[in-house]
């Protein structure tokens, strides 16, 4: 088939959805070829696969920027998307089978409404943010004008689509309010790729785990933000600076906030890198890890299965979550007994969790098979790649159809 992806961010991106769009685009690049366009970064690395290519088209900066900046950098980005396939004439010879749309961004389904009216092809929504929801339960916004319009695209992307996966199935809830988008919604779990390990060339770094190889050390690599509820995580150091170790990996941008809380606060077993690909985190993860942190604020009502997750699964390691009640990351973790879950407000609550987690590491529980176990399960790529081409395959496509209805 000629597949046409639509993203925000690709490799050689450390983001989420760069990790998850490049391993998905590789898996199903074996079969079909892809076009994949995606907003012009400060990379100049770019991947060469035999039947993908990659068009990168230059926008108003949405990452890292101001809730209104990205609000009117997505809000024109399809426009930008439109004007560039029109100049560079990319579909000029290329017959669209189908399209694979990532959201977030929500205002891809304009590009996405556009390309289909004139190709005649099928929609596939990859949706792993419910949103402007989520924004709302965070307090990021209110009810007003401007979540209304929020939701209207939202509501408009899922209208377009033919089929859509959400990334567990407490998301689906958010689909019942109407039938026809409840009768095309199913699950499509995160993926991931099963990727080498490489030691990261940084003699500092090294020096510093060899130094902290045999005490108890947890790790956290991703973004700090609004959605993060970090502040549980420096009052758990602080009150257990016994050999215990948290070691963040973030990036650059959030460095500074993050070294200046720690001082502030005076947590001398605390400790933040830059982020590094994965490939090193996993070697970093198997050699001096035991365990990997999850914080999510309690005024989550969406579910988020954490790219993160992915990761400590893939290296063997067990999951410390402090995460909102109901949130489906904690059936995983309790059903396949691949970490501990904290869903309590109350920091006493919080603290006796971990203690019980940390005496199950220091007695050797058996954590590592059961990662394994769940990862190869619930969450490779090519589980994610077949489920995707089946819904595009014409003659399983109208008893998709019909099961999702039933």
């Amino acid at each position: 088939m000629n597949l046409v992806v639509l993203c925000d961010s690709f490799y050689p991106e450390k983001n989420s959805c760069a990790n998850l769009m490049t391993d998905l685009c590789k898996d199903l690049a074996n079969k079909n070829k892809i076009i994949l366009l995606t907003v012009k970064n400060n990379f100049a690395e770019n991947m060469n696969l035999k039947n993908l290519k990659v068009y990168r088209v230059k926008c108003l900066k949405t990452k890292r920027a101001n809730y209104w900046n990205r609000f009117f950098g997505e809000l024109l980005m399809p426009f930008f998307f439109l004007i560039y396939i029109k100049r560079k004439k990319i579909f000029l010879n290329y017959k669209i089978d189908a399209i694979i749309t990532y959201s977030p961004s929500i205002f891809f389904s304009f590009l996405t409404f556009v390309l289909k009216k004139q190709y005649k092809c099928k929609n596939y929504l990859i949706l792993r943010d419910i949103f402007p929801e989520w924004a709302y339960y965070l307090g990021i916004i209110k009810k007003n004008i401007i979540y209304k319009i929020l939701k209207k695209i939202s509501h408009f992307q899922y209208k377009i689509a033919d089929f859509i996966g959400v990334q567990s199935p407490g998301d689906l809830i958010f689909m019942r309010y109407d039938n026809k988008i409840k009768s095309k919604s199913h699950i499509l779990y995160n993926w991931q790729t099963i990727y080498e390990i490489k030691k990261p060339n940084n003699s500092k770094l090294i020096n510093f785990l060899d130094n902290i190889k045999n005490e108890t050390n947890y790790v956290y690599a991703g973004n700090i933000g609004i959605a993060q509820n970090i502040d549980k995580i420096f009052e758990l150091a602080s009150n257990n600076s016994s050999k215990i170790n948290f070691i963040f990996f973030i990036d650059t941008q959030q460095l500074k906030n993050s070294i200046y809380l720690k001082n502030k606060k005076k947590l001398k077993n605390i400790f933040f890198f830059d982020k590094l690909p994965r490939e090193e985190l996993k070697y970093i993860y198997q050699t001096y890890m035991n365990a990997g942190i999850i914080s999510l604020r309690k005024e989550h009502k969406t579910n988020n299965i954490p790219g993160k997750f992915l990761d400590y699964l893939q290296a063997g390691l067990p999951t410390f979550a402090d995460i909102n009640k109901g949130n489906d990351l904690s059936k995983f973790i309790k059903d396949y007994e691949v970490g501990e879950v904290n869903e309590h407000y109350h920091y006493s609550k919080l603290e006796n969790k971990f203690f019980q987690f940390n005496n199950k590491l220091k007695n050797n529980f058996d954590y590592k098979s059961k990662c394994k176990i769940l990862f190869n399960e619930k969450f490779s790529t090519i589980n994610a790649s077949l489920k995707i081409s089946e819904f595009f395959d014409e003659e399983r496509f109208e008893l998709k159809k019909l099961n999702l209805q039933k």
